[in-house]
């Protein structure tokens, strides 16, 4: 399309073409400069907003405006709208559902798109793409708080304004009263950009919207597409569904959160107000988290002063506004060719917008220019032209004022999102995990449980869960007597237990009856879920500070929670106990200390990627029984320790084993089978135990168990 048309031929913006034939000339109070795009929703034109500035203005097709559905859903939709506002989102200005036809007004931003300046100019700074992807997540945060989703977003729907970043095309699909256009206006345009649900046909959704805005960042800072690997198209979209995105070339800082963003998965990825809250308090030097969302303007207004100077729109492009303004004087003052939508909001309408006078904080850098966008389209119509926006007015952002400057904290990563989501991820990460072991180290309290030990294990061995708890009481390396360890099969209800301490080491009994409440409670994930789930309801967070632990990243959240513990007496409900709380940057606990019920707990969590001890797997070749599992009588025992130690013995040829009493030294290990093997499983009678490698002689303290579980 040309740049070039109107009153001496003067430059227009590039994305702007004449009016035709038949188009109005004013639509309420806003002059039509020409036209931005078109589809079966309607046409979208550049406008001159009534208070200054410059905009653009759509307006539905005559086959929706007749409909009276499509009516009542615009209404609702500008009416969640209007609950919208933050440093980086298009305000509502006016919107008109009975005219006819109805139109809707939001700011429009004069800007190159994300792909032009992306294409033309090469991947944005490291500090440039901090801002965007911080301004972007506030107005996803922004739409998500109203209810209202975008659905799919790509580089053509952002624009970089001067003073930050803006979306194009917000769609109330799901937020108020359904989609309102039809399929033919939404199309399939950037399917590559479309979450793996949205793809199969789901309405917009936030996890949707989270997923298009990593993929943008991830493109802005590479100047490719996260799935892109060569292949073409229909490759690019098998890579987004099967969750395989190529980040290399990632700012450090930003990566871990970008690729829990395109997760194929909805569920796993953050939600756009936990990604901004992180980006905000990652560049923020003091703790942000007694912070409430809507009160960050200004940490995101010092972003913006600080990383997106000369990123946005040049003077050019607002040149350009102004000469298509100018050259429609002449025609806006005749009021000729006026539609029927021109005469001005119907009674009950919204009224524009007030611009803001030259002494109001406008919450825009010097300079900017203030533009708006009329429009009465739907995300996915937006979308397919590359035009439109639903961003709108409300109360989400702070009060302009004095930008606090912006500065790297010492934290990692920004991947951080509020207290509250940190708790729930963990409550999410320990119900689906296939493996961990959760050590709460207890102190006080009943006589019995002073000083003691309590582990819970999970391991996936064959296909099934088995749960492991060990209560050690007195210290690890000398148990005292009444220590006990127990496995379940849930799948098979085969529960094994070992009593030890005292000098005992004991050995594993198979139970005829599976496990009683109490030690079902113990051998499942409700033991170690049971604390977060009351921090889940109840947590008053009273700090928030991103940090270390031990040289791990983390979040470090403490306050009160109410909640209960288990005694030798049963349990005890207990209120306001004071907690501190530590989450790793992928959502996994790393500890958590609370006291409660008059006793002290402290937590530790490990094993996510595999457990190094207690239940070291399964080991095939065993005499009579073809498989065991390795189960070490110390916690201090690991199992890569242990493995090769255990296969080496299972690998020395039958008759050999047989000769030697099934006895044989693997390095500074003494192995045995115990009872000796016959050829019959029934050997066993109610033993669990097969068998055992001891570090040392045979009857030492160290040893690691060959424990049958069938």
């Amino acid at each position: 399309m040309s740049a070039q048309y109107g009153a001496g031929n003067a430059p227009h913006p590039p994305e702007l073409r004449p009016l035709e034939a038949g188009d109005p000339q004013r639509v309420g109070d806003f002059t039509l400069l020409g036209r931005l795009a078109e589809d079966s929703a309607g046409v979208v034109y550049g406008a001159h907003a009534p208070r200054g500035g410059h905009a653009a203005v759509r307006v539905a097709a005559a086959s929706l405006a007749a409909d009276p559905g499509f009516r009542s859903a615009f209404a609702r939709r500008a009416s969640a709208m209007r609950g919208v506002s933050g440093v980086c989102v298009l305000p509502l200005l006016a919107a008109d559902p009975d005219a006819g036809p109805p139109w809707l007004a939001t700011a429009y931003p004069a800007g190159p798109t994300l792909r032009r300046r992306v294409e033309s100019a090469g991947p944005l700074t490291r500090d440039a793409l901090f801002a965007l992807a911080t301004g972007t997540a506030e107005a996803l945060a922004a739409a998500h708080a109203a209810g209202l989703a975008y659905g799919r977003i790509t580089p053509d729907d952002v624009v970089l304004a001067a003073d930050g970043p803006r979306i194009l095309g917000l769609d109330a699909a799901g937020g108020a009263g359904g989609s309102l256009f039809p399929p033919e206006a939404q199309g399939s345009a950037g399917a590559e950009w479309a979450s793996p649900e949205s793809a199969a046909g789901a309405e917009p959704a936030p996890g949707a919207d989270v997923f298009s805005w990593g993929c943008l960042v991830a493109y802005a800072a590479r100047r490719r597409h996260p799935f892109a690997a060569g292949g073409d198209t229909s490759d690019m979209l098998r890579r987004i569904r099967d969750g395989r995105p190529d980040l290399a070339g990632m700012p450090d800082e930003l990566s871990p959160l970008i690729e829990m963003a395109v997760a194929a998965d909805a569920g796993a990825r953050p939600s756009a107000e936990s990604a901004y809250r992180g980006l905000v308090a990652f560049a923020s030097t003091d703790d942000t988290a007694h912070i409430a969302t809507p009160d960050l303007g200004d940490r995101l207004r010092g972003v913006l002063a600080s990383h997106w100077q000369g990123v946005g729109a040049a003077s050019s492009d607002e040149a350009a506004w102004a000469a298509a303004t100018a050259s429609a004087g002449t025609a806006s003052a005749t009021g000729s060719g006026t539609h029927a939508a021109q005469s001005g909001p119907a009674a009950g309408s919204a009224a524009p917008a007030a611009a803001p006078a030259p002494d109001e904080p406008s919450g825009r850098r010097a300079g900017a220019l203030a533009t708006a966008v009329v429009t009465a389209c739907s995300m996915a119509g937006a979308i397919a032209i590359g035009v439109g926006g639903y961003l709108t007015a409300g109360s989400f952002a702070g009060e302009a004022g004095a930008a606090p400057s912006a500065s790297q904290s010492a934290s990692s990563s920004p991947a951080f999102g509020t207290a509250e989501e940190a708790v729930a991820g963990v409550v999410e990460t320990l119900r689906t995990a296939a493996g961990y072991r959760a050590v709460d180290e207890v102190d006080g309290g009943d006589a019995a449980a002073a000083g003691e030990r309590r582990e819970y294990v999970l391991a996936t061995l064959a296909g099934q869960e088995h749960f492991q708890s060990v209560t050690e009481r007195g210290s690890p390396e000398e148990p005292e007597a009444g220590s006990v360890a127990r496995i379940y099969s849930p799948e098979s209800d085969r529960l094994i237990s070992r009593e030890y301490g005292g000098g005992v080491e004991g050995r594993y009994y198979a139970s005829a009856t599976g496990p009683d409440d109490g030690a079902a409670w113990r051998l499942s994930r409700k033991a170690v879920l049971a604390p977060f789930q009351g921090l889940r309801e109840s947590m008053d967070v009273a700090e928030r500070i991103e940090g270390e632990l031990n040289g791990t990243p983390g979040l470090h959240v403490s306050g009160t929670f109410d909640g209960a513990v288990r005694t030798e007496s049963g349990q005890q409900e207990f209120t306001d106990a004071p907690f501190d709380l530590w989450v790793g940057v992928d959502g996994r606990p790393l500890r958590l200390a609370y006291t409660a019920g008059g006793q002290e707990h402290s937590w530790d969590y490990s094993g996510f990627d595999g457990l190094d001890s207690r239940i070291c797997g399964v080991v095939e070749g065993v005499p009579d029984l073809e498989r065991a599992y390795l189960v070490p009588t110390r916690a201090g025992t690991a199992c890569g320790d242990v493995r090769p130690v255990v296969e080496e013995y299972l690998a020395i040829p039958p008759e050999e084993q047989q000769a030697a009493g099934y006895v044989a030294e693997v390095g500074e290990w003494t192995c045995r089978m115990d009872p000796v093997p016959d050829g019959s499983a029934a050997t066993q009678g109610a033993s669990a135990d097969v068998g055992a490698c001891y570090r040392g002689p045979i009857g030492a303290a160290e040893r690691v168990d060959l424990v049958e579980l069938q």
